[in-house]
């Protein structure tokens, strides 16, 4: 993949204010998680009536390989690309079941742009002409969040042999009253901005095997582990396991850190007090014509 694309722009949408991080800096990652999961309707309950348009071609209910960096799994490193770079659209929240799943997203978003590179050990088995979806989770806690960055569909040149399809990016959120198990195509069932990939390219021990391209600036998604206060949420994106290779040995992704922004939740804070404050030297005031 390659360098950042310069882009510019304040946001405020209905999680909360943010901003980019400074340049060359972001807040501590206290972990990565990777997972892979087959296709529906393998490792998969089929008979369970589901809370959405379709699961066809979704990613599984269960994962079938998992490595955490807190457990000892995976390593990692990160590269700010770009300290400010905006997409035209964010899917951060209000993943709804069936028939309420269209939302439009959370509007426009910018943040820093930064690749993870994600080393295993052991390395992932893969079995030649397996399709199968990457899910990433980053987990800053209450510092950031990490949305995945979208890519261009159809991959230029087209990795996936005839036969089969390059799929799309589904998205579900999980714990008391979330989506999962299921899964909502981000792009088809909640936006209505059409299929799209997420950024990200794996590598066996020789080298790289695939890759969808640069971000596109069109659409970052919620990735994140749970932490205090925030269900987990993830975001998935498939692959085609081309022959000769057996093994997933390194990816990298490249998503947008959001940060809260201390200055705009203090102008919040100082205008909701402000507020308090006229309401009740208006209630003194009337008080005060009522006794007269």
């Amino acid at each position: 993949m390659r360098g950042a694309i310069a882009q510019t722009s304040a946001v405020a949408i209905a999680f909360g204010l943010l901003t980019a991080t400074p340049a060359g800096a972001i807040p501590v990652v206290n972990d990565v998680e990777i997972e892979l999961y087959h296709v529906f309707p393998v490792d998969s309950d089929p008979t369970r009536t589901p809370n959405v348009v379709t699961r066809v071609n979704s990613p599984s209910d269960n994962n079938f390989a998992a490595a955490d960096g807190i457990l000892g799994g995976l390593t990692f490193t990160t590269t700010v690309l770009n300290p400010s770079f905006t997409v035209k659209n964010s899917v951060y929240n209000n993943i709804f079941p069936a028939p309420n799943q269209f939302t439009g997203g959370q509007g426009s978003m910018t943040g820093a742009e930064v690749k993870f590179d994600v080393k295993f050990a052991p390395t992932f088995p893969l079995t030649p002409g397996d399709h199968i979806f990457f899910r990433p989770e980053v987990d800053f806690g209450s510092a950031a969040d990490f949305l995945w960055l979208s890519a261009p569909k159809p991959i230029v040149p087209n990795p996936f042999p005839p036969g089969t399809t390059d799929l799309q990016t589904w998205t579900r959120d999980d714990g008391a009253g979330a989506l999962a198990p299921d899964w909502s195509r981000i792009g088809t069932d909640i936006t209505h901005m059409g299929p799209f990939n997420a950024a990200f390219d794996l590598f066996s021990t020789t080298g790289s095997f695939f890759s969808t391209g640069d971000p596109d600036g069109l659409i970052a998604t919620l990735s994140r582990t749970a932490s205090a206060g925030k269900l987990e949420t993830e975001t998935a994106d498939d692959f085609i396991v081309p022959a000769g290779i057996t093994s997933l040995s390194e990816v990298t992704f490249i998503g947008l850190v959001a940060v809260p922004e201390p200055a705009s939740l203090s102008f919040l804070g100082t205008a909701l007090a402000g507020m308090a404050l006229f309401g009740w030297r208006r209630g003194r005031r009337n008080g005060s014509s009522a006794r007269s």
